[in-house]
Formats: structure tokens, C-alpha cells, sequence
């Protein structure tokens, strides 16, 4: 029997005769996609790769009672851990931000503290000298009232001033027809005084006072009182000298020297002349006894 000859098959002799063909590409639109296109298609599609993702097969027959509690547990453990460390930076975070504003506030705070105790300071060094002006001036003053008591008491005590003289100007500051006279008088001056009385025939009660500064002396009546002590006299000249002072505080030391050692009521007159009478201070009642 013949071989049947199929009429698709291409014998091997004739096969050099033919060549593959490739079927053209056709893009959405239907139409048939020239080479250039074809090649750049071709290659963006060599770009793309799908990833092959492994899925865990799931156990046949479904998830067993502690299975599912281990995911939940889990899942609760995962979320516990996730809000623990959100929470943490949370608290950080504003405990960072309360803390700062805390420091910068109590910072803020001290450095007006400080800066008022630099401006007070500032304030103590530029303006120290009028404090210290008149705290020196006001001891300078009684560092010399208390040098010029010691210097008068002892110049009259190594010099003692005619305390006679003194006397008949103390009698003479009291009214007109003044009787009952009472003299008060150091001890050391009091006899001098006793026989100037006695040669006159003066009718004059004398009362010895050791309190009474040497060169000083009081005159009372019944209803009058002159006060012609040293004391009383130093202290009208220096208050003088101090009111002057504050009247005047321009007035040069030298004005000062001369409006004062113009009169000097301290040292009595004993050139022979009577002196001025000293001013009448006090009227004393009746039944007041003259002070001593």
C-alpha cells in the first residue's frame, strides 16, 4: 500500500525554501503596531515583574478556640506595647514643655530679683554722700557742742570771771521793787558774793548749789527768776549758732566766726562796766519754788 501524501507537510528538501513568521502586534484599537513600537512595548513590559507573595495556607477545617485566643492575646499585647510607647512620649513631651516653661519662668523671676538688687546697689554707691553728710555733720556738731562745755567749764575754772559783776546783772533783769531775793551760787563763788552783799547791806538770801557751775549764777523772788548759769548760757549760743546755720547754709565759716564773737554772753563784762542785763525767762507762781 502507498503512502498517503499530506498536502500541509513541507519535505525536508524543500525546507530551506521557507522561513518562521511572526504574527504581527495589534494594539486595543485593532490596529496593527509598526516595529518601533512593538519593540518599546516589548520593553515595558520586560520592566514589570509581579512578586510572588506567599500566602499562609490556612489549617484546614478553621481556627481552634485557643488559636483564636493566642491572636487576640496577641494583638491586645501588640496594641498594650503601641499605646505604652505613644503614651510615654506623650508624657514626655508635655513634661519636657511644663518643665521648660517652669524653669524659664522661676529663671525670669531670679534675674528681676538680681537685677533689682544691682540697681539698689547702683543706687547705694552713686547716691551714699548726703546720707553720710548729715550723719557726719550731726556728729561733728555734737563732738563740738560737747568740746566747747569742757573747754568753758575749765577756762573759768583756772580763770573765774567776776562773778559779782554777773550777779548785779542777773539782779537787774528782775522787775523794779523785787524783794525776798534769793541767790543761788557755786560754793567757790558764793563768799565773794556774801561780802560784796555785806558791804553794800543787801538784803540777799544766799544758797550754796554744788551742782551749779563755777562762774554761773540763779536769782529767784517770789514771783520771778533769772537763769544766768553757764549751762543755760553756752546752750542759747550754740542753739544761735545752729539756727543761723540753718538759715543760711551758704554763709561762708569766716561770716559765721564774725556774727558770732560779736557779742559772746558767756564771758561776763569785768572791765568795770555794768554789762547788760540778762533776760527774764519764767514767772513762776507764788507757791513755786525756784529752780536749782
Amino acid at each position: 500500500m502507498g503512502e498517503k501524501k499530506n498536502p500541509n507537510r513541507i519535505p525536508a528538501a524543500n525546507a530551506d525554501a521557507w522561513r518562521s513568521w511572526a504574527m504581527p502586534v495589534i494594539d486595543d484599537d485593532g490596529s496593527v503596531v509598526n516595529a518601533h513600537k512593538k519593540t518599546q512595548k516589548q520593553e515595558e513590559q520586560s520592566e514589570e515583574s509581579i512578586e510572588d507573595v506567599e500566602v499562609e495556607e490556612l489549617p484546614q477545617g478553621g481556627l481552634t478556640a485557643d488559636e483564636l485566643e493566642a491572636i487576640v492575646r496577641e494583638a491586645e499585647l501588640e496594641g498594650f506595647a503601641k499605646g505604652r510607647e505613644e503614651g510615654f512620649k506623650k508624657g514626655y513631651d508635655d513634661g519636657f514643655d511644663s518643665g521648660e516653661h517652669k524653669g524659664a519662668l522661676e529663671m525670669r523671676q531670679q534675674l528681676v530679683a538680681e537685677q533689682q538688687a544691682f540697681q539698689a546697689l547702683a543706687e547705694a554707691l552713686l547716691q551714699p554722700i548726703d546720707e553720710q553728710d548729715e550723719r557726719l555733720e550731726k556728729l561733728l556738731l555734737e563732738t563740738v557742742t560737747r568740746l566747747t562745755r569742757a573747754v568753758v567749764e575749765r577756762e573759768l575754772t583756772t580763770q573765774p570771771a567776776d562773778i559779782v559783776t554777773l550777779v548785779k546783772s542777773a539782779v537787774k533783769a528782775l522787775p523794779a521793787g523785787s524783794d525776798h531775793l534769793s541767790v543761788y551760787l557755786n560754793p567757790q563763788d558764793a563768799e565773794k558774793v556774801e561780802q560784796y552783799a555785806q558791804e553794800h547791806q543787801l538784803d540777799w538770801s544766799f544758797h550754796r548749789d554744788s551742782e551749779l557751775a563755777q562762774g554761773g549764777v540763779k536769782v529767784a523772788t517770789r514771783d520771778s527768776f533769772v537763769d544766768c548759769s553757764v549751762e543755760r548760757r553756752l546752750d542759747e549760743v550754740i542753739e544761735r549758732f545752729l539756727s543761723q546755720q540753718e538759715v543760711d547754709e551758704h554763709t561762708s565759716d569766716e561770716q559765721l566766726l564774725a556774727a558770732n564773737t560779736g557779742s559772746d554772753p558767756i564771758a561776763p563784762d569785768i572791765s568795770g562796766e555794768e554789762p547788760e542785763p540778762p533776760t527774764d525767762t519764767s514767772q513762776p507762781s507764788d507757791d513755786q519754788e525756784p529752780e536749782l
